[in-house]
């Protein structure tokens, strides 16, 4: 699957768009997304969501196809969004981030 090659493709399809701290994680993605407010009319974050999960989901239809393989469930139905606020949410956010493949052993899902 090519979930980082795709992560980093955001800003160029949205130049609206930084990417900041983010990880993939084996069952799940954690990641800042800014969006400048220089432009009129800017994507939502569920649009850009949203064309993130299609181009993901395209690569791997692809590549079970590929493999002769059937392709269950890839993406939950909705995602969790924080409105980071200042500098010291930032910082947090990105600690949560850079120590999330640590704490993988302790998901629930991990097996």
């Amino acid at each position: 699957m090519h979930i980082y090659p795709l992560m980093v493709e955001l800003p160029t399809l949205y130049t609206m768009v930084e990417l900041d701290e983010y990880v993939v994680m084996p069952n799940h993605i954690h990641g800042i997304i800014g969006i400048k407010t220089t432009v009129k009319v800017a994507p939502t974050l569920g649009q850009i969501i949203g064309v993130y999960k299609s181009k993901v989901l395209h690569e791997c239809l692809e590549l079970a196809k590929i493999k002769e393989n059937i392709l269950g469930k890839l993406w939950q139905r909705n995602y969790y969004e924080h409105i980071v606020r200042d500098d010291n949410d930032l910082i947090r956010i990105r600690e949560y981030i850079r120590h999330n493949p640590i704490n993988w052993t302790r998901d629930k899902l991990f097996s």
